[in-house]
């Protein structure tokens, strides 16, 4: 992907006028990110995320109906500080209570949970919820350190469509929670990012190679090896599937057939929700992990 930019000191910013310049008819700027163009509805859960930029399209590009309600913005790579996640909380805020979710790391958990106790503190109910969707950053039983990546998407997503249907925040939360914990994504990359400014990337990878177990803020990775062949199962395979399925156990996978990742069990990134545009009567003999 390539950015041009005037600025690098400037790069955020820049990054955030212009859309929401580009995107005047979705979104507005507020003090610390942006909103709906819209107020939102009375009575309506708000679905804040956010976390540094340098992560598009988030967490800006995922503000809109059926998704979030708010967007905090950082600078990149770097947490939104508590003012901006109160101040981006505050100004989405209709009434139905207030639900942060972003990824697991230090900055962000610290600052979005000061920003719900001030939030609290005013009589605003609001919760949150760290995403921890990275099965390569700790172990199963350390699941409570594990970093937010991809998943993010998918947990903010299943988040803010059920505020929009109506859900209470305790629902929303709920639901969320869930999603979260039926989510599980692995990184894979074949270069590094190079931050504006910056002249090389922050890590290579060989040629011929793959890094496996990347984070998304340069994060080299557990390993590297020989590209795998991403292939979706024979019966998994939409081609598979008909209308027919749609009352059937929700369950969509995809594997990794790879000679170096010696347990499939291990290598399928699972989505399980109650709730999914596309369902399958199939299920998959792997847990998520």
């Amino acid at each position: 992907m390539t950015r041009l930019y005037d600025d690098p000191a400037t790069f955020m910013d820049d990054m955030l006028e212009g859309f929401l310049d580009v995107y005047s008819t979705y979104v507005v700027g507020v003090p610390g990110g942006a909103v709906r163009a819209t107020e939102t509805r009375p009575g309506k859960v708000a679905v804040v995320v956010g976390g540094g930029s340098g992560h598009y399209p988030a967490f800006c590009g995922v503000v809109g109906p059926g998704f979030a309600d708010g967007a905090v913005v950082g600078n990149i790579f770097t947490s939104p500080s508590a003012d901006d996640a109160y101040s981006v909380g505050r100004a989405a805020s209709g009434g139905g209570g207030v639900l942060f979710s972003t990824g697991n790391y230090a900055g962000d958990v610290m600052n979005f949970t000061q920003a719900q106790q001030r939030l609290n503190a005013e009589g605003t109910d609001t919760r949150v919820v760290f995403v921890t969707d990275d099965i390569a950053s700790a172990p199963r039983d350390e699941i409570h350190k594990r970093r937010g990546i991809a998943g993010d998407f998918v947990v903010f997503k299943i988040a803010g469509a059920a505020a929009d249907q109506g859900y209470d925040l305790g629902a929303v939360e709920r639901v969320t929670r869930l999603a979260n914990a039926r989510t599980r994504t692995l990184g894979v990359a074949f270069s590094g990012c190079t931050l504006p400014g910056a002249d090389r990337p922050l890590f290579t990878v060989p040629t011929g190679k793959m890094g496996v177990g990347l984070g998304i803020h340069g994060e080299p990775g557990s390993l590297r090896t020989q590209p795998a062949h991403f292939s979706w199962p024979t019966a998994l395979h939409p081609s598979t599937t008909s209308a027919s399925d749609a009352s059937s156990t929700p369950r969509c996978a995809a594997t990794a057939s790879a000679a170096s990742l010696r347990s499939p069990a291990r290598n399928v990134c699972c989505i399980d929700s109650a709730r999914m545009s596309w369902r399958s009567r199939h299920r998959v003999d792997a847990v998520p992990r």
